[in-house]
């Protein structure tokens, strides 16, 4: 397992990020509290992968099924 601090413009976290925004906002928009890639790329904000590969593949398989991993 590889957990670092990461990029969240990076390609493989902006993808899930955005989808996770969109699947948030799309199902209770009121109570989506979720921050952007932009917004945690802030310097005040540490963000760390898990296991990015993982993730990666799990992005892939959501965006070509329409449904989370």
């Amino acid at each position: 397992m590889d957990i670092r601090r990461d990029d969240p413009t990076a390609p493989h976290a902006a993808g899930l990020l955005a989808y996770n925004l969109r699947n948030m906002r799309g199902e209770a928009e009121e109570f989506s509290f979720a921050l952007d890639a932009s917004t945690l790329a802030d310097p005040c904000i540490s963000f760390w992968t898990i296991g990015e590969r993982l993730h990666a593949r799990r992005f892939r398989r959501a965006e070509a099924t329409g449904h989370p991993a």
